[in-house]
């Protein structure tokens, strides 16, 4: 029988289990805006991991990430990716993966560079492009939940110089750090624009396309979650 041992401190909950794996469950600071109003990220537990279940945000106006529960009515007709700034608003976790066949060890650093994707852990759609379909706000290419599993769900990893946003970064993936995902087989990036919102039914929401990855707007950082990490 593996032992479970969990602590509770005011910035997260750090579960144990067989001093082998461990769980962190993180709580940013009631105040929204990046960077450096949080609380203090446990030492040892600053990287995003393989397995993870996370929330991004941009970086410009803490938008969050989500699956709205629509589908669009143009394009692909797939279900839309948007992004709010309602804290509690549910389908906004994303278990962070490789590459379809491929395998990473749950807890397992996620290095800068490395194709990725994310799934939403909700209802297991995957974050998707394609170059054919137009997104319905801008006209930039449309994102989208996919449920099945293809090449569109990739994305590479580029972590971004904190002091310099023009500059890529080496290293691993960062907590609250700044990346871009550029979408791997069109090489556009994933982007949030505030200037393009939804009504009804999804009122409040903004879109999420790619664009050309110049601005701000393709910024995001991840926030709260739940995150593995090996322990020796």
């Amino acid at each position: 029988m593996v032992n479970i041992s969990v602590s509770f401190t005011v910035m997260g909950v750090i579960a144990v289990l067989g001093n082998l794996q461990a769980v962190n469950c993180w709580f940013k600071s009631s105040d929204p805006k990046f960077p450096g109003t949080g609380y203090k990220i446990d030492q040892g537990w600053e990287k995003v991991t393989y397995g993870s279940n996370i929330k991004l945000s941009d970086v410009e106006n803490s938008v969050r990430l989500c699956l709205s529960g629509v589908h669009y009515s143009t394009g692909s007709k797939q279900k839309a990716i948007t992004g709010s700034k309602d804290f509690g608003f549910s389908n906004t976790y994303f278990v962070v993966m490789p590459p379809k066949n491929e395998v990473a060890e749950r807890g397992m650093s996620v290095q800068c560079g490395s194709t990725i994707r994310l799934k939403s852990s909700d209802d297991d759609h995957f974050l998707h492009s394609h170059k054919n379909y137009n997104s319905p706000l801008s006209g930039s290419q449309e994102v989208s939940g996919f449920g099945g599993q293809d090449s569109g769900d990739d994305w590479v990893l580029e972590c971004i110089n904190p002091e310099n946003t023009n500059k890529v970064a080496d290293g691993f993936w960062m907590r609250e750090t700044p990346i871009k995902l550029k979408h791997k087989e069109t090489n556009k990036y994933l982007q949030v624009l505030t200037n393009k919102g939804y009504g009804h039914p999804i009122s409040g929401h903004y879109e999420v396309s790619c664009g050309s990855g110049s601005d701000k707007s393709s910024l995001f950082i991840a926030t709260e979650g739940f995150f593995f990490n090996f322990q020796k």
